[in-house]
């Protein structure tokens, strides 16, 4: 009886820390501690080191974000499906940790969708009986290009992490740069 009750206990312990945590992931992207820089210096260098591998979209200074337009990227691989061009963008976001300035970086690669993405995609479903969307809200009025479906399937860790590494390499002095790889966290 005693050893049930520590079970029961010990699982209902579990399923309060797993809601209290909840299933909310981290952002994708890869993340580096820039050092005790200053946020504008920061701001500034990430800006020009984005402008480098990307055409600059947003830049909101004091929200610390970065966003690219997106770049056409050739396929990847040899079947049909990937016979069109992928694209991907950058988002940049700079926040201060304490005295430190952290940077955290996505870039997504998307593919072009297709109309059964867009047909039996996860939509809002209302069971009122009342249509949620018409078909007009959805793509009345609109050319095929418009009604494009750009899905994110993978993110390129490798460009991250030499972009922050760049960035990082620029903030640091020399007699600050560790000897070998500066660690750029993957999410």
């Amino acid at each position: 009886m005693k050893n049930s009750l520590q079970l029961a206990a010990a699982a209902a312990l579990l399923a309060l820390a797993a809601a209290a945590g909840g299933c909310n992931p981290e952002a994708p992207g890869s993340t580096i501690t820039l050092g005790p820089v200053s946020y504008d210096k920061a701001f500034s260098t990430a800006r020009t080191v984005l402008a480098h591998y990307f055409t600059l979209d947003e830049v909101d200074h004091e929200a610390g974000r970065i966003t690219t337009l997106p770049d056409f990227i050739p396929p990847r691989g040899f079947s049909i499906s990937d016979s069109a061009p992928d694209k991907q963008l950058a988002e940049l976001t700079l926040y201060t940790d304490g005295q430190y300035v952290v940077a955290r970086l996505a870039v997504p690669v998307r593919r072009r969708g297709s109309e059964a993405a867009r047909m039996f995609g996860a939509r809002d479903e209302n069971y009122s009986g009342m249509p949620g969307q018409t078909p007009a809200d959805l793509e009345g009025a609109t050319t095929p290009k418009q009604n494009d479906v750009w899905q994110t399937y993978r993110y390129d860790h490798m460009l991250e992490r030499r972009i922050l590494r760049e960035l990082d390499r620029l903030l640091r002095p020399a007699e600050q740069t560790p000897k070998g790889l500066t660690p750029v966290v993957p999410r």
